[in-house]
């Protein structure tokens, strides 16, 4: 997310423009970063569930 919020403030210095970029580059960012958490969570539920019925089958 610090990324998007430099590369914007660098474009709007850049182009001097009111801080669209800062907003577009630090909304673009946090999107992302909330979907990695997602996808890596998810992996990681499915990943306890199969342990859990591993051993709930004895396995």
């Amino acid at each position: 997310m610090i990324a998007g919020l430099v590369l914007g403030l660098g474009l709007d210095h850049w182009l001097g423009t009111a801080p669209v970029f800062v907003i577009i580059f630090s909304v673009v960012a946090a999107v992302g970063t909330f979907y990695k958490m997602k996808a890596e969570s998810a992996e990681t539920i499915d990943a306890q569930a199969a342990e859990a019925i591993r051993i709930r089958d004895g396995l």
